[in-house]
C-alpha cells in the first residue's frame, strides 16, 4: 500500500480509534504517499486517536520540504483543512528520515493537545507555500532521526514555507544526525 496503511481519509472525520501495525512501502518515485497509519488528503480530522507502531518505508521518497519523510504516523496532504486533536502518536518507524506526523501543502491545520512521543523518525513536519497552521499544547518528545540522507531532518519540529503559531508546545529530548535535533526552522 502507497498512502494509508491503517485509514485512508478523503475530507472525512477519524474519532476514538486505536491504529496501530499498519504500513505504506515503495511509492512511485515523485509521488507524494505515506501516512503509515492515517493519510488525509482534501481535508480531515483525527480526533481522540492512539496511533501506535505504524512504519512507512519507502526508497524513492522525493525531497519534500527539506525532508525525505512520509508521515509514519499522519500523513495530512492537499488542499483543505486538517485537524488533528487529543491524540497519541508514538513508536511509528519512517525509513529514510521521515516524521511521525506530516503536514503538506494545505488551507490551514491545527494539531492540539497531541502528544508524539519515541518515534523512530522526527516528531512533526509543517511545510506550506501558502495557508496558515497552528500548533497548540503539543508534547514532541523522544523521537529520534535514525538516518543520514544529507536532508534537514529535525528531531522535534520542522517548519517551513509560511509562518505560524506553535505556542504551549513542549520540545524534549529529541535527537537527529542532521540539523534541529529540537527544531528546524
Amino acid at each position: 500500500i502507497a498512502s494509508g496503511g491503517g485509514i485512508y481519509i478523503d475530507s472525512g472525520k477519524v474519532t476514538n480509534c486505536w491504529i496501530t501495525g499498519n504500513t505504506t512501502t515503495n511509492a512511485p518515485a515523485n509521488d507524494v504517499s505515506g501516512g503509515g497509519g492515517v493519510y488525509c488528503t482534501n481535508g480531515g480530522e483525527v480526533l481522540n486517536c492512539m496511533i501506535y507502531a505504524n512504519s512507512t518505508t519507502n526508497t524513492s521518497a522525493i525531497n519534500i520540504g527539506n525532508s525525505l519523510g512520509m508521515g509514519a504516523g499522519i500523513l495530512a496532504y492537499g488542499a483543505g483543512s486538517f485537524t488533528v486533536r487529543d491524540c497519541v502518536i508514538s513508536n511509528n518507524y519512517s525509513l529514510p528520515a521521515g516524521y511521525a506526523v506530516m503536514f503538506r501543502n494545505f488551507s490551514n491545520a491545527f494539531i492540539s493537545n497531541c502528544t508524539i512521543i519515541n518515534n523512530r523518525a522526527g516528531g512533526m513536519l509543517i511545510y506550506t507555500a501558502s495557508g496558515g497552521w497552528t500548533a497548540d499544547t503539543c508534547r514532541i518528545i523522544g523521537n529520534v532521526v535514525t538516518e543520514s540522507v544529507g536532508q534537514n531532518s529535525a528531531g522535534g519540529l520542522c517548519i517551513g514555507g509560511v509562518p505560524g503559531i506553535a505556542r504551549n508546545c513542549q520540545i524534549v529530548n529529541n535527537s537527529t544526525l542532521s540539523q534541529g535535533g529540537g527544531v528546524y526552522m
